[in-house]
C-alpha cells in the first residue's frame, strides 16, 4: 500500500505569502486497482491569518461560480494552526508517503510557507513533494473524469485530481487508458 495525498487550496493571492480561504485533501493508495477515496476540507479563518491579497485574486474570485464562491462559507471556520494540525493528523493517520499538488510552487509551497509561520511541523520530506500538473502534462491522452462538485471548492478539486493522477499512474503501470 502506498498512500498519498492530493491537497488543494484555495486563496486570495498567488504568492507564497497568500491568505488561504480553503485547505482541501484527498488520500488513496495509488498502487490500489479500485482505490477508496478519503476526502476533507477546512474553511479558515482570515483575520488572523496577515497573509497577502492581491486585487486581481481577489477580483478572479467574483468571477467565479456561485456554488464556488458559496464553497468558501459553507460550515464552520478553523483557526490556521487547528488547520495545519488536522491536516498533519490525516497525513499521518494514513501513513502518506508522497504529497501532490496542482502545481510545484503553489499549494505545497503556501502550506510550508504557513507551517514556518505558526511553527508547526511540516509531516512531509521536501523529497515527498510532488507535482501534479507536470504529469499531466506529460499525458494528456489520459483523459480527466468527470469533474463532481464544484469547481475551484478545495476538496471537490483535490478529489478530481487525485482521480485523474491515479489514472495516469494506473496508466503508467498497465499501458491502458481506463
Amino acid at each position: 500500500m502506498t498512500n498519498i495525498m492530493m491537497v488543494d487550496l484555495e486563496t486570495l493571492d498567488t504568492k507564497v505569502t497568500a491568505l488561504v480561504l480553503s485547505i482541501g485533501y484527498c488520500i488513496f493508495d495509488k498502487d490500489a486497482v479500485d482505490p477508496t477515496f478519503t476526502t476533507g476540507k477546512k474553511n479558515l479563518q482570515i483575520v488572523n491569518q496577515a497573509g497577502s491579497l492581491s486585487d486581481s485574486t481577489f477580483r478572479w474570485w467574483l468571477q467565479q461560480s456561485e456554488e464556488a464562491r458559496k464553497s468558501l462559507c459553507e460550515g464552520s471556520v478553523t483557526h490556521v494552526v487547528s488547520a495545519l494540525n488536522w491536516l498533519n493528523e490525516a497525513y499521518y493517520t494514513a501513513q502518506a508517503q508522497e504529497i501532490w499538488s496542482y502545481g510545484a510552487s503553489f499549494d505545497i509551497a503556501i502550506l510550508e510557507h504557513m507551517y514556518d509561520k505558526y511553527s508547526c511541523i511540516v509531516p512531509w520530506s521536501y523529497r515527498s513533494s510532488r507535482c501534479f500538473r507536470t504529469i499531466r502534462e506529460l499525458y494528456p491522452d489520459v483523459a480527466a473524469p468527470e469533474f463532481k462538485g464544484a469547481q475551484h471548492d478545495a476538496e471537490a478539486d483535490a478529489l478530481h485530481q487525485a482521480k485523474h493522477l491515479w489514472k495516469i499512474l494506473n496508466f503508467l503501470r498497465s499501458g491502458v487508458v481506463m
